[in-house]
Order: C-alpha cells, then sequence, then structure tokens
C-alpha cells in the first residue's frame, strides 16, 4: 500500500492496488530497440545489383555476435514491388532461405522493391525486427556490360596489396556515365561487380 500524506499527517492519497514491476531487458540493433529474448534481424543486409532484372541479397547472421543461436535458424525474406510501369500486378513473395546469401531473378527493369529479411527458428518464432532495403532496377538503357576487363594485382607477404581493374567502356556510352560502384567479395578467388549509373 502506497500513502501520500504532508508533514501534519493528512492524507493526499491512497493507492490501496499492487504494483507490480515487469524488467524486461532490451537491446538495440543498428540504433533499433528490441528484447533480449527476440530472435535478432540479419546484420549489414546489402543488395547488390546484378543485372536489370537480377539483385544478390547478403547479410551476416545475427548469431556471429551472440552464444544463444538456435539450432535450426533460417531467414525468411520478403519481396514487394513497389512501382509497376505496365499496370501489371505487383510482385509479392517470400522465399525461406537456409544460407547467408541468396539471388533473386526475374525482377522488372525500372521497378522499385523493398526487400525485407527476418530471422526465423520455426514458423512462430520469427524475429520481430526486420532488416529492409529499398532498390530500384536498373532500367535496359541505363545498364551495360564493360569489355576487356583486365585485372592485375600484387600481394606483400603480409596480406596487404594492390588490385588494378581496367575496362572498356562502349562508345555510346562513354558520355553518359556519372558515377561507379565497385563491389569487391573476397573468397578463394576474387570477384568483382562493377555498376555503372548515369
Amino acid at each position: 500500500m502506497v500513502r501520500a500524506e504532508r508533514s501534519d499527517g493528512t492524507i493526499l492519497e491512497d493507492w490501496s492496488q499492487s504494483l507490480l514491476i515487469s524488467i524486461s531487458k532490451r537491446i538495440l540493433i543498428d540504433g533499433i530497440p528490441a528484447a533480449d529474448d527476440d530472435l535478432l534481424p540479419p546484420l549489414d543486409f546489402q543488395a547488390h545489383i546484378l543485372s536489370t532484372s537480377m539483385v544478390r541479397l547478403e547479410w551476416i547472421s545475427p548469431f556471429k555476435i551472440l552464444s544463444n543461436a538456435p539450432l535450426n535458424h533460417y531467414y525468411i525474406i520478403n519481396v514487394k514491388q513497389l512501382t509497376s510501369s505496365d499496370k501489371a500486378p505487383l510482385l509479392r513473395q517470400q522465399v525461406k532461405v537456409h544460407a547467408n546469401s541468396f539471388t533473386l531473378d526475374n525482377l522488372k527493369p525500372g521497378q522499385r522493391y523493398e526487400l525485407t529479411i527476418r530471422t526465423a527458428s520455426s514458423s512462430e518464432r520469427v524475429s520481430s525486427v526486420a532488416a529492409i532495403v529499398e532498390i530500384t532496377m536498373p532500367r535496359e538503357d541505363e545498364y551495360f556490360e564493360v569489355g576487356n576487363l583486365i585485372i592485375s594485382s600484387y600481394f606483400k607477404s603480409t596480406d596487404q596489396g594492390i588490385v588494378n581493374l581496367t575496362w572498356d567502356v562502349p562508345t555510346n556510352m562513354q558520355n553518359q556515365i556519372k558515377g561507379k560502384n565497385l563491389y569487391f567479395f573476397f573468397s578463394l578467388l576474387f570477384l568483382f561487380f562493377i555498376s555503372f549509373f548515369f
């Protein structure tokens, strides 16, 4: 029981109801609060556009930073098309993935998509927080492949080195390029993605 009194003993308030306190630990994931017992969404969720209709999604398992990883976790990717230039029904797709990357194909050039990903350990236990990325696929006239890609490299014994890339741009596109993005993935072989924007 809680009472509020003045110094002369006059009772101002008299609360006779029980006071219940619930404590739950919350953590921040990229500035977003989540319950400690909740599954975390994948980290560093990225979309790499490979062509006018294909995108590669990559992420880091949230369990690399935690010790309480469920034994059989997987990821649920939701694909939501946001625009349509041909008045066709908008794409809605859900994919279950056990790996840390996935390639989506048959997307429509020039259209916007929202891609969300959640971690799950069962159909009943899915992370309440999702990682989200929004992309616009390049139109056919905005995308081209470069020719004669030459990769030269020099590496020291300290695992440091230099990689030099040179390529040919089609003549009809040379004065239209406003910038370039280079994506580099290191594995047993080097894998480069170069995209140009206009």
